[in-house]
């Protein structure tokens, strides 16, 4: 009986012995299993980060880019601008310098064709008295009492005129005139024409 009770007990030792051993390999197997697993979600973990971060990175690169492309368009449509605006000015420039060229040259014109028509009106007038005095020196010369006979005749439109004005009525002549006007009348009060 003690030997069948050791033989039973050394049958259940040995089958408890490999039932842990398998246990062991069970969970060895497990724990590699799940080590690989771990390792596996790491390496995906990692490659979905990377893949993440690679496609942010992307999308920042070309958001930048297209940044970049905006901002040199702004500059661009800028400096057109501004050249245009420059052109612009400038063609407003010259359109009033030469408006005002063209108004200047119209002005200087005018004045030196007002200038020319004074200088023939001056010439005229120049030649004209250069003729009359021709004129006058030739019937100077030529009738010595047409003098005479001017004043005779100046003197007697004159006692025409005062005669006219004493035969019709009353006047009032004050000042200066009246004065001249009373001498001429009343010789006696002062110096008369034919006291001369």
């Amino acid at each position: 009986k003690a030997k069948k009770h050791e033989n039973a007990i050394r049958v259940l030792s040995d089958q408890a012995s490999q039932e842990l051993e398998t246990i062991c390999r069970t969970n060895a197997r497990r724990e590699q299993d799940l080590l690989a697993q771990c390792q596996r979600y790491e390496i995906e973990h990692k490659e979905r980060v990377d893949e993440l971060t690679g496609a942010s990175t992307v999308r920042e690169m070309e958001a930048k880019s297209a940044m970049e492309v905006q901002i040199a368009r702004a500059k661009g449509d800028f400096d057109v601008a501004a050249k245009e605006g420059e052109r612009e000015a400038e063609m407003i420039l010259r359109g009033a310098q030469i408006e005002c060229d063209k108004r200047k040259f119209t002005v200087e014109e005018q004045a030196r064709v007002r200038i020319l028509e004074s200088e023939a009106e001056l010439a005229a007038a120049k030649n004209n008295a250069d003729a009359l005095v021709a004129v006058a020196e030739a019937e100077n010369n030529s009738t010595k009492g047409l003098e005479t006979k001017r004043k005779y005749e100046l003197e007697w439109q004159r006692l025409s005129v005062l005669k006219d004005l004493a035969s019709t009525g009353r006047r009032f002549f004050s000042g200066p005139a009246g004065q001249s006007m009373l001498r001429e009348m009343a010789p006696g009060e002062g110096k008369g024409p034919s006291s001369g």
